[in-house]
This record gives C-alpha cells, structure tokens and sequence, in this order.
C-alpha cells in the first residue's frame, strides 16, 4: 500500500489494521497513521494508565511517555503479532514507574530510631482487580495478547482470533490457560477465585475509558517534536522524560533485552546465582581497565600490594540497625538490601537514603533480581520464597504452600524459574519453581544441596554440601558430569562459599580454612589457589567480566584478587564485626559492602 492510498483509506474512515499504520508512521514518519493508532488504543492505554496509578496527572504523563515509546521503537514493534498486547505491557510498565516516582516524592526519610524494633503487621492485601490486572502483564505472550484483546478491549474471542491471524480454537484453548494462571496466581497472594469467576473480575473496571481531547492532542505534539529531534524533555516535559528513561532498558523492543539489573545479578555472584535453567546466553559488560584495584579504606598503602595512597571510600549509608543480609544493584540508579529484621530496604544510590522500607515480617536471608529486573525473589527464616515486584516492592505472592528456611534463592537464566537452596522438612535440598504457573519443578535428587550456581552461560550446575566436593551436572537434567576433588582434608574440606569465574570454564571455592581454589571445570584440575583473611566466614563477587574476584569476610576486611594469577590486588577495611553481603555495580566500577552492623560500605573500583 503506498502513500496516497493510505491517505485516502483514512479520509474515506476505513479502519485500517494496525501494521500498515504502524508501517507508515516507522517508514516516513506519517502523523496521521500515528493519531489513528492513537485513537484506536488510547483507550486501552488510559485505562491501564489509571487503574495503576490513581492519580490523574500521573496517569497523563504516563499515558504521553507509553506513546512516545512506541514511536521510538515503531520500527521494531512491527514484528509483534498483536500492538495492543505490546502497548498494554509499556504502559504497564510505565504506571508502575509513575506510581513509584510518586511513591518517592512523597516519602519522609525515616530515621535509625523510627525502624521498629518487631516487624510490624502485614499491609492488607491489594486489590484482587489490581493484583489480576499486574499478574496479567507477567504472562507469556501467547496468553497475555489474547486476553488483552478480550477483557481490556472488550473485543470477542472471534474477534481477536481474526486480529491475529490464529484459529478460533487457539484463542479459546489460551484464553481459558490464561485465567486459570491467573487464578492460580491470585491464589499465592491469598484470593480464592472459583475458575468462573477471574474473568469477570479482570473484566471489571476495564471498559473503554475515554481520553480526553487535550491529551491526545498533546501527546500528537510530543510525538511530532520527538520525530523532529527534539529530547523528550523538551517535546513533552521532564516528569514525562523520567519515565521514558525508566521504563525503556538498553535495547528494549519487542524482546524486552536484558538490562542493567542483569548485569547486577552477574556482579554479584552469589553463592547461588541462578539455578536451572534452559540455557540461554547472558549479556557480558565490556571489560573493566587492566589492573582492576579497589581504593583502600585508609590514606595509608594497606597489604603488600595497595594501590595509590590517599583515596578513600566512595560513601556509607546508614541502614536499620540490624545484619544487612544480601544486596543487589537495580535499575534506575537503586540498590536494594534485605536485613536480619526482616526490612526490605530501597535506596537511592545517587543520594544514598532510603527510598521505602517494606517489613516482610520475618528474618531475610537472601535476595535475587530478575534478568528483566523487574522482579525481586526474597528468601526467609520459616517461609518460603516470596516475590515482589521491583519497582513497587508490592507482594506478588510466594511460590510454595508450606513454610521451611531458604538459604540462597536465585532466577534461572531466562528468568522462567526461581530455585532456592533450602532446609526443607529437615533436609538441605535444590528446589525449584516455574515463575510463569507457581509450579513446583521436579528436579533430580543432587543429595544434600547448600551451595549451587549456575555458570555464566547457562550450561552447567555445580552443586555442593558443605563437607561434600563440588559436582558439576547438567542443569536441564540434574545429571552428573564431572566431580571434583575435595577442597581439602578435615576441617579443611568444609566450603563456605562456590562460584564459577570468567566464562564459567573456571569455578571457585572458598573454605573455611580461608584458602581459595581455582578449578578447571574442563578437566576437574586445581588451576591455582591462594589464601586470604582470618575468618571462616566468605562473601564472593565477581566483577562483571569474571576476572576479578572480591571477597569479604568475618574479619571485617574486603578483598580484590587477580583470578588469573591469584595475586591480592587490594584490601580495605570495612565492618569490623563481619563483612555479610557484597555485590559489584553492573558496570564493575562500585563494590559494596554490607555488615553485621547495618552499614552499607560504597569503594571505587580503579584502574592502577
């Protein structure tokens, strides 16, 4: 179809389908083609708009910025079967951005005295609308679009069997699979849904909303004035450019990349970093400056080989009082910790103060970041796997019906699984859960499981005991491939911390006798080892390209060494009562710290 005749179907009213606009407007930039699109799911946009966030500005800014996402990425959204499915998850996306920048504004500091000394009692659960509607944009596409054509746009299932192009068949098989997630999936956060009665309810609410004039006419002019080159900020305002910069990670289209919270998940290289998993490769961040070292704590050189005296750590922020037990780096500039008293804490890492608390009301043991770094997997004393969104912090629920103590939690590497390290019903054991249905997955029996992480690309599991050798399996199957040699004899053997190094060809293990081991993962060979701190105690954190490993122990000192040589690049100071948490940021240039005493410890990464 060319030009002319596009302008005349549109002068003549004919409802033309979405490609061929979209097509239009990617191709040579029409502003008619856009404003049909516009026209055609403004409604569905601004009613998703409003539901999540209440209040009206907020959702216009966030109704302007879901459009000028879609006219930044046209030409790669021409490939999805459905544009309201796509839309509909942007503006999701973006909602939740504006709800949580609001969230922010609106929050006083609260001070160390103010953390209560007793978790406090559970928030009421959200409502059930709501919590269907959020649980909606978490499912696969092949249900999400059908059921976003059928209850947010009211169309009928024939309808939306025409629109995309499937039998009439599919879409009713994967309209009634997707309320029975759903309803599954309300199930985990306490609602009770008979299977006939989620429909109506993800009905309810969601009629066609009418957008106001002034503001389709506004967000016309956005989009013209972004097309034309001006920055967002200039076409539609600085609150509407936040959430464009929010909700848009490194190279989002239709295949949502992995973004900066990946990489966080990457750096930090906890003992479980994710478990099971269908492979898939992970995105490997450019190589760190030769010579990576970290800043010592004091002005004086600390250790044989520390670097330029006089630098100091970067910041502390002060936290509750109480162990942090894990962090992790997020996107948007934000770290999140999980600490002995049960707080979720979000900070600000440009300003270093707490952004919002959420009291899980239990002791927090450990914490994982989706790949899509919208997800939190939070593990706990006498419950079980929790998750919670990102952004928000809201309760999406959790993942088993009977409590027991999670040790290391993980997302697998495309994010489909959660798996947990786990003291269940007496037993130390690998548990799994699919993150799409609430599944529990049935693993092989590794024996007695308290360490296990997944290598960098996805294709061995190395799981251990604590006075077991590491052994090497498949992820997809639980068997066996390769086992290694004890890290030792006696007290010797007893593992504090595994972790697999460069290109998940290497692993290490850290003992408790403070000797760290480098194996070949190829051959089940000792590449090297050296030995570091005085404490049994261990944290690792690989930097994002794997070659250079950070520890921090009981002795209440950090650590920087060359995994290629094993040589001590630098030590700092940090809690002296225990070092208890560490994470690299995504771009390798932060290492933080936290400790028993619930300080967060900030250092420089730096080139010598």
């Amino acid at each position: 179809m060319n030009l002319l005749q596009l302008i005349q179907r549109l002068g003549a009213g004919e409802e033309l389908p979405d490609a061929p606009l979209l097509a239009a407007f990617a191709e040579r930039g029409d502003e008619a083609a856009f404003a049909a699109l516009m026209r055609r799911h403004g409604p569905l946009v601004w009613g998703v708009c409003r539901r999540v966030v209440g209040d009206t500005h907020a959702a216009e800014d966030a109704f302007q910025a879901s459009f000028l996402i879609l006219a930044r990425k046209a030409r790669s959204v021409r490939s999805e079967s459905s544009l309201a499915g796509w839309l509909a998850r942007v503006a999701h996306r973006v909602a939740l951005a504006a709800r949580a920048a609001g969230a922010t504004r609106r929050l006083l500091e609260v001070s160390m005295a103010e953390v209560p000394d007793r978790p406090a009692p559970p928030a009421p659960a959200a409502d059930l609308r709501a919590a269907l509607e959020h649980e909606l944009h978490q499912l696969p596409a092949k249900y999400h679009t059908p059921l976003v054509l059928c209850f947010l746009e009211g169309k009928t299932q024939d309808e939306a069997a025409r629109e995309l192009g499937w039998p009439a068949g599919t879409v009713r098989t994967r309209v009634a699979r997707g309320l029975e997630m759903l309803r599954r999936r309300a199930a985990r956060r306490g609602y009770t849904l008979a299977a006939a009665a989620v429909a109506p309810a993800l009905a309810e609410g969601a009629a066609a909303a009418t957008v106001p004039p002034a503001l389709l006419a506004a967000t016309a002019r956005a989009v013209a004035l972004q097309v034309a080159g001006a920055p967002v900020a200039a076409a539609a305002g600085a609150s509407v450019a936040r959430l464009v910069a929010a909700a848009t990670p490194p190279a989002v289209g239709v295949k949502v990349a992995l973004g900066v919270a990946a990489a966080a998940l990457l750096a930090a290289g906890g003992v479980l970093s994710v478990v099971l998993a269908g492979g898939g490769q992970r995105p490997v961040p450019p190589d760190p400056p030769p010579g990576a070292s970290l800043t010592p704590a004091t002005p004086a050189p600390v250790g044989p080989t520390a670097r330029t005296p006089g630098l100091t750590p970067r910041s502390a922020w002060v936290g509750p009082r109480t162990r942090v037990q894990a962090v992790a780096f997020l996107a948007g500039d934000r770290v999140v910790t999980a600490g002995g008293d049960g707080g979720l804490v979000f900070w600000d890492r440009a300003a270093g103060a707490r952004q919002a608390v959420v009291n899980e009301g239990r002791n927090l043991t450990c914490l994982a970041v989706s790949p899509d770094g919208r997800t939190l997997a939070v593990g706990g004393d006498r419950d079980n796997v929790r998750l919670r969104d990102a952004t928000t912090g809201a309760d999406l629920g959790r993942l088993h019906p009977e409590p027991f103590n999670v040790l290391e939690v993980a997302f697998s590497a495309d994010g489909k699984r959660v798996a947990a390290a786990a003291d269940y019903k007496g037993r130390l054991c690998l548990k799994a859960w699919d993150v799409g249905t609430g599944d529990e997955v049935r693993l092989a029996d590794a024996g007695d499981v308290r360490f296990a992480c997944l290598a960098p690309d996805g294709r061995t599991l190395a799981t251990a005991c604590r006075d077991t050798a590491v052994v090497l399996r498949d992820p997809a199957t639980g068997a066996e491939r390769l086992k290694l040699p004890r890290h030792g004899s006696g007290e010797a053997a007893r593992l504090a911390a595994v972790g697999f190094a460069a290109d998940g060809r290497a692993l290490v293990t850290a003992g408790q006798d403070n000797v760290f081991r480098v194996w070949d993962c190829d051959t089940g060979r000792e590449r090297l080892s050296f030995r570091g701190h005085t404490r049994p105690e261990v944290r690792l954190a690989f930097s994002p390209d794997r070659r250079t490993l950070a520890t921090g122990n009981g002795d209440g000192t950090v650590k920087l060494w060359d995994l290629t040589t094993g040589a001590e690049l630098s030590t700092a100071a940090a809690d002296p009562k225990g070092v208890t948490a560490l994470a690299f940021s995504p771009d390798g240039a932060v290492l933080i710290a936290g400790g028993a005493d619930g300080v967060l410890r900030l250092w420089d990464v730096t080139a010598n």
